[in-house]
């Protein structure tokens, strides 16, 4: 059995990262002008749940469905 101090943080990324996409400036760009607005809010979303909930494991993902992920 897991110890009481153990958490698992779930996340819906599809969800942050269209919240994201719309609520981060588009003129958050790269060097070479791409836009990564909804990149680098859905980074900074999951850093700032890290630090405010002091995870206990590391990450884990997976890209199954995803076009040139792992399982393709």
């Amino acid at each position: 059995m897991a110890a009481a101090s153990d958490r698992l943080m779930l996340l819906d990324t599809a969800s942050l990262y269209f919240r994201a996409f719309y609520g981060v400036p588009e003129s958050v760009t790269a060097a070479d002008g791409t836009p990564v607005n909804a990149v680098r809010g859905l980074l900074d979303s999951i850093a700032r749940l890290g630090s405010t909930l002091r995870r206990t494991s590391s990450p884990a993902g997976t890209t199954t469905g995803v076009r040139g992920g792992a399982s393709s």
